[in-house]
């Protein structure tokens, strides 16, 4: 748009005088007229005005939310990135949950000035009380029923759910062009389906995606000449650890699961959980990274950087499960939680009493004694990201392994989480079957 400000120009007359009266007649001189109206356009430079009615108050933060409001002329709108509706001067666009970042609003006139202004979307909701499901484990009708019963009871609001796992194989219907070539999906559950059914019932959906072990990759890349995308021994085989470890400092590794995390996002998944986000355990002689720049630890950090920027635009959390023991030893399998956690929401500490080794935080049988290890562990994990915003979901153990584990150790690793501060987890058991007697009912 616009301003037109014309000029108007005076009207000049000569005027005539007869030298004397005996001269002829003179004709008078014609009227003399400078130019004709000159318009001088102004360009428009004044941007369009923004004003947010929506929302104005917290908002679950697993829920849609309409960001709504207007703008003083007419205007291309976008919300977070994408298109919005704009009517009368009022704009409106609906997100499946609100944004980790701030929301950024631009608009755009027809003159090209354009303004835009940042919205902090307050959320409020529960801590994260969930448990882990595989892909055959959600498809299953036997082993869903009773994960759909502890909902309805209020005993958990979060469902994790493997996107892809350590086989390196992907459980949904993935459409992704590289996963298709290299083999990886088995697609036995539709993502967007069970996301918009779970939120629905105010379930939270967090997508596992298990990042360097994938024997899948590994084979594939090794066998078609891709072997910078395989960790491999000082000799130049591929390392052999877990079936097949990819290349934590690979590009082109780091764009698959960069992939696969912002595929699940679109779906609708609410968070992403990175498994095995690190390099293989071990002599760290042993292993040789093709193209690493760095620690191990620094070029993991930056790859979560790099998932926490892809994930921006859609919304979707950033969770990282560690091992126990990065906090106190960080090189030991390339964890440096303090660098992670400034790309992370949150931190979830794989804190399963049958992997502690006896001794460690005094305990003398960390598997028979589950409340002290998982509480004095917390408190190490609390310490690396104090001063931060960053918050600990730890993984605790409802499975058996060499001790049995009902109730009794199930409520003693949840009592220490809360006595530590933190009252929120995630449930681990690879058969998908969950002690629900362990757990409180809330509403």
């Amino acid at each position: 748009m616009t301003r037109v400000v014309v000029a108007v120009a005076a009207l000049v007359t000569s005027s005539f005088v007869l030298t004397s009266c005996d001269e002829p007649d003179q004709a008078a001189p014609a009227p003399v007229r400078t130019s004709s109206p000159t318009p001088t356009v102004e360009p428009d430079t004044r941007p369009p005005t923004i004003e947010i009615t929506a929302p104005t108050d917290e908002v679950p933060a697993i829920a849609p939310v309409v960001i709504a409001g207007t703008v003083d002329e007419e205007a291309v709108v976008t919300v977070h990135g994408m298109p919005a509706k704009v009517k009368n001067g009022r704009f409106r666009l609906r997100l499946t949950q609100p944004p980790h970042t701030k929301v950024v609003i631009e608009a755009t006139d027809e003159a090209g000035n354009s303004s835009n202004t940042k919205l902090t979307i307050e959320t409020v909701g529960e801590p994260i009380r969930g448990v882990h499901v595989s892909a055959y484990g959600w498809s299953s009708s036997t082993l869903r029923a009773p994960l759909m019963s502890m909902i309805k009871a209020g005993k958990i609001n979060t469902i994790e759910l493997d996107l892809k796992d350590e086989s390196g194989l992907i459980g949904y219907d993935s459409r992704l062009p590289e996963a298709k070539r290299i083999g990886s999906v088995l697609g036995v559950y539709d993502l967007a389906g069970t996301v918009a059914r779970l939120n629905r019932m105010g379930v939270r959906v967090v997508g596992r995606l298990v990042a360097f072990r994938d024997p899948v990759l590994a084979k594939w890349a090794w066998n078609h000449g891709e072997r910078a995308q395989v960790i491999q021994t000082p000799k130049g085989r591929p390392y052999a650890g877990y079936g097949g470890f990819t290349n934590l400092a690979n590009a082109k590794v780091r764009r698959y699961n960069i992939d696969i995390a912002i595929e699940a996002a679109k779906a609708g998944v609410d968070d992403i959980l990175y498994d095995y986000v690190r390099r293989p355990d071990g002599p760290i002689d042993s292993m040789r990274f093709p193209g690493i720049k760095g620690s191990p630890e620094r070029s993991i950090a930056g790859f979560v950087k790099e998932t926490r920027t892809a994930l921006e635009p859609f919304g979707a959390r950033l969770g990282l499960s560690v091992f126990g023991v990065a906090a106190t030893r960080p090189k030991e399998i390339g964890q440096n939680v303090r660098l992670m956690a400034k790309h992370s929401d949150y931190i979830a500490p794989m804190l399963y009493p049958s992997h502690w080794a006896p001794g460690e935080y005094n305990v003398g049988n960390p598997n028979a004694n589950p409340y002290p290890i998982v509480k004095r562990s917390l408190k190490d994990f609390k310490r690396l990201v104090r001063g931060t915003k960053v918050a600990i979901v730890p993984w605790l153990q409802d499975f058996s392994l060499g001790v049995h584990y009902g109730v009794k150790e199930v409520r003693a690793q949840i009592d220490a989480a809360r006595d530590a501060g933190i009252d929120q987890f995630f449930l681990w058991d690879p058969r998908v079957t969950y002690t629900s007697g362990a757990l409180d009912r809330k509403k």
